[in-house]
């Protein structure tokens, strides 16, 4: 399709308008009057667009043939620049291929240049590296070798040169050629001097941990320090991290808290061998022994204040030290009293002494004493062997000075002090029990063995009352009233020594001992309490020996009968008015005084008795005086007994129970003999073994009963009281008696609740 001009469109747009408008206009004129008039005036308008148009058509024609001659014209001048842009073309292609072929050498050469600067500055960094390792760790091998507190800081430090080592190896292992392990030896021995420090740093972690006793009392933060680096190299092993320092060669490998209880376990070794000096362990003393004991607990004080703040927990430092400790001590103490009887006493004591400070000592460190498997627990079962042969030995040893004390207070004379008499008796006793009670406390023995020495002591006062018994009962007849007085004294100041003995030793033991002690203390008491009732029996049978001497003889003859009532018991009465007055100030204790009288008034009783027995009289032709020579004898000894002075210290029933066996057997003498068997008690408590035979001579007295009579009854009441056992007015001392005797108990009033 060939190309329209523009005129030529505009003319055929024009004309079919016209077209259009002549249709509509046709259309309209038929319809409506005055049409042609319109059409006329339409085809005058139509004929007039027309010219219009024609005369643009050709204009336009015209003004198209300009335009095709200037398009012609166009598009020779754009293909002549067409052309020359084609050329140019082909110069620029040419360029581009010679500009890319210079770029790719220069980016082969960028990136040659790139790859060389990188490797200029890690060799750079390596030759640093190679430097400045071994010049720091000269440095540092320096400052670990003066100053012991840097041993952490230098560690740190050694860490990281160890870590720039081991990059500089890896990156320098990248240059090597080949196979060539000999290159990476012979590198690798450039930083040796990093080996020489980290063997010193090693060398000085193991002398700190030597040391620990010392670090842990004067710089404790080296030592925390330096455990702070075995703590960092276990971790890093722990994790199998390669920067661990101190690795073990042996196999399997140890870790560092091993190899450090190792050490310290090597340390207690050798303060173990060097704890006795230059004496020898086998031939060391006990003293040293002890000595060296003491030492060690010491130690472990120490540790417990000191080292063990400074170590990490897991290592369980304590339990390494007691458990060495308590092992070596253990032994080292079984040996030296494996042989118990031949220690000394007092190194007896030492041993019991320093044993009950361990167990105290290992209390107060929070150690289990009561497990079994203790040191403490096994040593405490050696304490029962040590005491009993310190008191095997001890106790013989002051048995004999008992004894001679015993022995050199017989033989010497008594002396008076403000009327009463006393012997030393008391003092050197006592001196002698409180020379091991004072031992015990200065060794500061404690509990039970305390209390063994205690009772040891106390045993010994029972030798000396069983000795002095002995002797007053063998020959306490021939000893002057006033040494026995002197024994009643002696005897109420050992029973107040005794006392003041108690209360001193009850500070040193536990309140479940207490008891112990005093019941101890009681029985001793109570002895020396038995040994001044002999003592009042012989002072009894003396007094009542000088009234069957000197008076008794005058009864019971012709002429008694002849004599006034009460003329004979007149002097039985005076010779005891003269002995009392003496005694009571003489004897100055109430109890004894008091015994003293009741036995005197039993004593005579049997005598009179005795003598009525042994009479020749015809009683039954002189029955009537008898009979009231014996009351008038009765009625003045019961009126003498029940008077003030001496119903003071004997109640009135207690006289009145003795003498009214005078007046009993009186009454076997005159009574009805129906009721004779009423009195018949009477004659078995006051003759004892003898009953018997008295029995039948008072009745072989009486006129109105013939021998069967007599055999008779005597065989009825044979067996009846054959077996009787004794009046509770014999020797025996009764607990009332015991309380009023330790209580010094005086007067009227107190002695009635004691013989009631």
């Amino acid at each position: 399709m060939g190309l329209e001009s523009p005129s030529t469109v505009l003319l055929s747009g024009e004309a079919a308008e016209c077209q259009r408008m002549a249709r509509a206009m046709v259309a309209s004129m038929c319809d409506s009057p005055g049409a042609l008039d319109r059409l006329e005036e339409i085809r005058r308008v139509v004929g007039d667009k027309a010219k219009s148009a024609l005369g643009r058509l050709r204009s336009a024609q015209t003004t198209q043939t300009d335009d095709m001659l200037w398009a012609q014209q166009l598009i020779e001048q754009s293909y002549n620049k067409v052309n020359s842009i084609q050329g140019s073309m082909s110069k620029i292609v040419a360029m581009c291929d010679q500009t890319n072929e210079q770029l790719a050498q220069a980016y082969t050469n960028i990136r040659r240049v790139g790859i060389a600067r990188r490797h200029l500055r890690t060799t750079t960094r390596l030759l640093d590296l190679f430097v400045s390792i071994p010049e720091r760790a000269r440095q540092l091998e320096v400052q670990v070798q003066e100053d012991d507190g840097a041993v952490k800081r230098v560690y740190v430090q050694v860490r990281q040169l160890v870590r720039l080592r081991d990059k500089a190896l890896a990156e320098t292992s990248k240059y090597q050629k080949g196979n060539d392990t000999g290159v990476h030896a012979r590198v690798s021995r450039h930083f040796d001097s990093l080996k020489v420090v980290i063997a010193a740093i090693e060398k000085r972690i193991w002398e700190n941990i030597r040391d620990t006793f010392y670090l842990a009392e004067e710089d404790p933060a080296t030592l925390v320090k330096t455990l702070e680096i075995v703590e960092m190299e276990d971790y890093e092993e722990s994790r199998g991290y390669p920067t661990t320092l101190f690795r073990s060669n042996k196999q399997p490998p140890v870790s560092m808290m091993q190899r450090t209880l190792n050490i310290l376990d090597e340390s207690i070794g050798k303060r173990f061998a060097t704890a006795f000096g230059d004496e020898s362990e086998s031939s060391a003393s006990i003293d040293k022994v002890l000595k060296v004991g003491s030492d060690l607990i010491n130690d472990l004080d120490f540790v417990a204040n000191h080292v063990v703040h400074c170590f990490p927990e897991r290592f369980e430092i304590f339990n390494l030290y007691e458990s060495r400790y308590q092992k070596f001590l253990y032994a080292k103490l079984s040996d030296a009293t494996a042989d118990a009887d031949r220690m000394s006493p007092s190194d007896i004591l030492n041993c019991i002494h320093w044993i009950q400070e361990y167990r105290e000592s290992m209390d107060a460190l929070g150690v289990d004493t009561e497990s079994e498997s203790s040191s403490s627990a096994m040593l405490l079962e050696h304490v029962p062997t040590l005491m009993q042969a310190y008191l095997t030995s001890v106790r013989q040893t002051m048995s004999d000075w008992a004894q001679k004390i015993m022995q050199t207070d017989w033989r010497s004379e008594p002396s008076e002090d403000n009327g009463r008499w006393s012997t030393s008796a008391p003092q050197d006793l006592f001196v002698i029990l409180n020379q091991q009670i004072d031992l015990a406390v200065k060794r500061e023995i404690k509990g039970q063995p305390f209390l063994d020495i205690v009772t040891m002591c106390l045993s010994v006062l029972g030798d000396y009352q069983a000795l002095l018994i002995s002797a007053l009962n063998a020959q306490g007849a021939d000893r002057p009233d006033n040494y026995l007085c002197a024994i009643l004294s002696n005897c109420q100041q050992c029973s107040e020594n005794c006392e003041a003995m108690r209360d001193r030793c009850r500070e040193q033991l536990e309140p479940e001992m207490e008891e112990i002690l005093e019941e101890k203390t009681d029985d001793a008491i109570n002895g020396f309490i038995r040994v001044g009732t002999v003592a009042v029996n012989v002072l009894a049978s003396q007094m009542v020996a000088c009234i069957k001497e000197k008076v008794l003889p005058e009864m019971f003859v012709p002429r008694w009968l002849s004599a006034r009532d009460g003329e004979v018991g007149d002097k039985i009465v005076a010779t005891l008015s003269d002995y009392f007055s003496d005694y009571e100030t003489w004897i100055g204790n109430d109890f004894f005084f008091s015994r003293l009288i009741q036995e005197a008034i039993r004593l005579l009783v049997k005598a009179y008795c005795d003598a009525l027995l042994a009479s020749t009289l015809n009683l039954k032709k002189n029955k009537d005086d008898v009979i009231a020579k014996l009351h008038a004898d009765y009625e003045l000894l019961f009126s003498w007994y029940t008077s003030p002075n001496v119903s003071e210290y004997v109640p009135e029933q207690v006289a009145q129970k003795q003498i009214e066996h005078i007046e009993k057997i009186q009454n076997i003498l005159e009574s009805d003999k129906d009721w004779i068997p009423l009195f018949f008690e009477s004659v078995f408590e006051v003759y004892g073994a003898d009953k018997g035979a008295a029995l039948k001579t008072l009745l072989q007295m009486r006129a109105d009963m013939s021998s069967s009579e007599i055999s008779q009854v005597c065989e009825k009441y044979r067996d009846k009281y054959s077996s009787q056992a004794q009046s509770s007015n014999s020797q025996a001392v009764s607990a009332d008696q015991v309380s009023a005797a330790r209580s010094g108990a005086t007067k009227k009033g107190f002695l009635n609740s004691i013989w009631n």
